[in-house]
């Protein structure tokens, strides 16, 4: 979900987590919680121009962060992807640091590749 442009049905009373705060991750967090509540969300083709290439600054690392270990004990296990990051959640710190490199994000690109190619060969056949 891309975080520009949300709309909210006032009815679901849907709130920001508080203990996150910032401005990232915040589409993601309104998705999660609504998931919670049993909810659904839904991404519709709607074109908006973001006129900011964006950063991975230190403010965005620590709302990551602080996403996992808001999430990591209140649902199952889960693979997160979001436009600017992958995020996996599992109640394991030590484990969620670990899956949560840079290094983990670049394999599952390049597996997701090679299934891709391996899928398009295949059809062909």
């Amino acid at each position: 979900v891309d975080e520009n442009f949300i709309l909210v049905k006032n009815d679901a009373n849907l709130a920001l987590s508080k203990n996150i705060g910032g401005f990232h991750l915040y589409g993601t967090d309104l998705c999660l919680i609504a998931e919670i509540l049993g909810y659904n969300s839904y991404v519709i083709d709607f074109h908006i121009r973001h006129k900011s290439g964006g950063a991975c600054t230190e403010d965005f690392l620590d709302t990551k962060k602080k996403f996992i270990a808001k999430y990591k004990n209140v649902t199952k296990p889960r693979f997160i992807r979001t436009p600017c990051t992958i995020i996996i959640v599992t109640s394991c710190g030590f484990l969620n640091s670990i899956l949560n490199r840079k290094l983990v994000y670049s394999l599952k690109k390049r597996w997701d590749y090679i299934v891709a190619k391996f899928r398009a060969r295949e059809t062909r056949k």
